[in-house]
């Protein structure tokens, strides 16, 4: 109802969190790592879809092409948590000649809202186009 003011832990319990996924592999290595998640019934987000209903992708990293930092990072933002099945996968998209695979990459997920969940992996990736699923979840 509009002008009237609720409590502030009825305002925590409606606002809705966000679902952040992100990975990293080590900076020395120039390989293009995708990042995809789909959050329960929405389409997959990443490299070539950055956007969907619920989530977006906010870095595609490369590797080191075109790249100005020394950080090799991808990061998926979601607009809110719905509840069911979270899946995250990593797709080695390039491979870097002069570090042959396997290559070590950390996943973090972090949901932020009043009860905070957070989950955190590690993943091999062993050979080009690999695709892996490193976090599926129905925590949410």
């Amino acid at each position: 109802m509009p002008g009237v003011l609720t409590s502030a832990r009825e305002n925590e319990e409606a606002e809705p969190g966000n679902v952040i996924v992100e990975i990293h592999w080590p900076p020395e290595i120039d390989a293009d790592v995708d990042l995809w998640v789909r959050a329960p019934g929405d389409m997959p987000d990443g490299y070539s879809n950055k956007g969907t209903a619920l989530a977006n992708l906010l870095r595609d990293d490369l590797g080191q092409f075109n790249d100005l930092t020394e950080s090799n990072y991808e990061v998926t933002y979601s607009r809110g948590i719905v509840a069911g099945e979270w899946t995250v996968n990593l797709h080695a998209f390039r491979m870097d000649p002069g570090h042959p695979p396997p290559y070590t990459v950390r996943t973090v997920v972090s949901v932020m809202r009043p009860a905070f969940l957070s989950d955190s992996s590690s993943t091999k990736s062993k050979a080009p186009s690999q695709s892996v699923t490193c976090v599926r979840t129905q925590r949410m």
